[in-house]
């Protein structure tokens, strides 16, 4: 890291140049993963504590007494339904671990980016907007500082905190297979508990009438699996076309704001420049291999600092999402972007999910 950091430098010195703005190559960014505070201990506690509670109940004092007493249903059928649920709850304990431990991506010192119009003559020069007066260094596209995290993030999402991280470049993938697997999960959890409720395997023509224990966990499980199923699932559901899209939950507020504005003619037309295709932009989180998508250890194919665009000019990379007329200039930088008050000002969840009015009067 220490020799990509040196080799940035330059480029950074040339860019400080082009700007006039004086950056502080030495200020140390808190880098890698952080310890979890105290409330995100609470939630990451919560989060374990339902997985397990559903998970054992289900298998020891649902499905087992059921195994017992009733004759029809066999053992081998009992592990037809038990070994499958085991698998999945497996499969979901080891992805929200991947995701508690990966790191989201941070922007190595020094960092600035090199611009075409920089080295090509037939160009004007660009001038590059996005730079973060809080690490006072500048931002690759598409990260957002995060003040949960003290840093800015690669290809910032929002921060979690049922995983006590960021989503992030580096857990956005490891975070899409989480979520997946908690709606595979809960919906074989769902499925099984429905069999037992109506008595599916019992073929002796007459009711067993489970105990009061077993009555009172099948209420819990079914009072906290099918909310469960309902939120997680429309978060998946929204995961999955961002990805189809490639764009963050941050860039889509951005687009509806850009989108507004442009039919209200504020600002000229401007497209999103990371939409490269169904298929290139979910490679581009999960990789090209689709045998390794399920594969909790996955690494992004990228480094996060720079991306594909479907414009013609690859500076437009830089240049999103395009400045906001209201809003105020950040000091010290001559044209710095909207979102830095938008969104860098602090990016948990109460802010990210407030009206824009309320962000940008928090902002001001």
């Amino acid at each position: 890291m220490e020799e990509r950091d040196a080799l940035l430098v330059p480029h950074a010195s040339a860019v400080e140049a082009l700007h006039g703005i004086e950056v502080d190559y030495t200020m140390v960014r808190p880098k890698g993963r952080s310890m979890l505070r105290p409330y995100e201990i609470i939630w990451v506690v919560g989060v374990i504590s339902l997985i397990v509670f559903l998970h054992v109940t289900a298998q020891c004092f649902i499905m087992w007494p059921y195994y017992q007493h009733t004759r029809s249903f066999t053992f081998a059928q009992y592990l037809g339904a038990t070994i499958p649920h085991h698998c999945l709850a497996c499969y979901l304990y080891l992805t929200y671990y991947v995701c508690l431990n990966a790191d989201a991506g941070g922007v190595p010192n020094g960092w600035a980016p090199v611009l075409v119009s920089q080295h090509d003559e037939t160009k004007a020069p660009s001038e590059h907007r996005r730079y973060c007066h809080k690490c006072d260094a500048f931002k690759p596209p598409r990260s957002h500082h995060c003040r949960v995290c003290r840093r800015c993030v690669l290809r910032m999402d929002h921060h979690c905190p049922w995983i006590g991280n960021c989503v992030g470049h580096g857990t956005y993938a490891p975070f899409l297979r989480f979520v997946t697997a908690v709606c595979l999960t809960v919906s074989y959890h769902l499925g099984m508990l429905i069999l037992r409720v109506t008595d599916y395997w019992n073929e002796d023509g007459y009711f067993i009438r489970p105990s009061n224990t077993v009555v009172v966990l099948l209420v819990l499980n079914l009072l906290f699996a099918i909310p469960v199923f309902g939120m997680v699932g429309f978060l998946t559901l929204y995961h999955y076309y961002l990805l189809a899209v490639n764009m963050t939950s941050i860039e889509s507020w951005e687009t509806d704001r850009v989108s507004r504005q442009i039919r209200r003619g504020q600002i000229p037309y401007a497209a999103f420049p990371f939409d490269v295709g169904v298929w290139r932009n979910i490679a581009s989180i999960l990789g090209h291999n689709v045998v390794w998508w399920a594969w909790p250890w996955q690494r992004p194919p990228k480094d996060g600092l720079s991306y594909a665009v479907s414009l013609k000019d690859p500076d437009a990379q830089y240049f999103w999402p395009p400045r906001d007329p209201r809003a105020r200039p950040t000091k010290g930088f001559s044209d710095a972007s909207d979102e830095d008050a938008l969104y860098d000002s602090g990016s948990s969840d109460d802010e990210i999910d407030a009206p824009e009015e309320r962000m940008l009067q928090h902002a001001s």
